[in-house]
């Protein structure tokens, strides 16, 4: 999607918080913070990650923003 942000653009906090899920997938995570933040960006790299892994992945979520990303 054009105006994905690109992974190797998130800030250092983004990034940090990646790595941390990355690092630790078997433990459950709340990512909050407010309207623009990344909390979408975020939760949309590990869903891509996950998926090209080869794992099912499913989510609920409030934006459709998440769904149209993940389905392009």
């Amino acid at each position: 999607m054009p105006h994905l942000v690109p992974e190797g653009s998130l800030d250092k906090e983004q990034q940090a918080h990646l790595k941390t899920i990355r690092e630790n997938p078997n433990q459950s995570y709340w990512i909050s913070g407010f309207a623009g933040s990344g909390k979408t960006v975020l939760l949309y790299y590990m869903l891509r990650d996950l998926h090209d892994g080869g794992k099912k992945v499913a989510f609920a979520t409030f934006t459709h923003t998440l769904l149209r990303l993940f389905g392009s």
